[in-house]
């Protein structure tokens, strides 16, 4: 368990109702994923030195910044509406992952095409079918 993560990921949490959050946690983990594999002074804030006052600085205000643009004031809706999964079916039934026919509508979900996490937007310019099992696993079932 690291202390100085937890602290700073439970301290963002408290800032909001936990509605607020819900619909979000998976962008939610993504980005604080990404964080720790890109930032390398977040790293280091949350391993070493913990107690320096600008280590410590750095990493709520870099946490809480990523939060903020993960939820943000009017979050956009995540999930794509079922009049557009129908019209990509009737469009071409095929998965933009695996480039399969998928054999029922039942069996597609509606893909962000650049992911929601690193700011995606729902907008059917940024959607594809796909499988729903290619979009759950990685590497898009290939």
């Amino acid at each position: 368990m690291n202390k100085a993560l937890d602290d700073v990921v439970m301290y963002g949490f408290s800032l909001r109702s936990k509605a607020q959050y819900w619909p979000h946690l998976e962008a939610i983990r993504e980005s604080l994923i990404d964080l720790m594999s890109s930032d390398a002074k977040f790293v280091d804030a949350i391993t070493a030195s913990t107690t320096d006052p600008k280590r410590v600085n750095y990493r709520f205000t870099t946490w809480l910044a990523r939060l903020e643009d993960v939820v943000g004031d009017d979050p956009q809706a995540r999930n794509f509406s079922q009049e557009l999964k129908e019209e990509l079916w009737n469009k071409s039934p095929k998965c933009k992952l695996c480039s399969q026919v998928i054999r029922s509508i039942d069996d597609a979900h509606v893909h962000h095409i650049e992911h929601y996490w690193r700011g995606g937007k729902t907008i059917p310019a940024n959607a594809a079918l796909a499988h729903r099992y290619c979009t759950l696993h990685e590497g898009g079932g290939k």
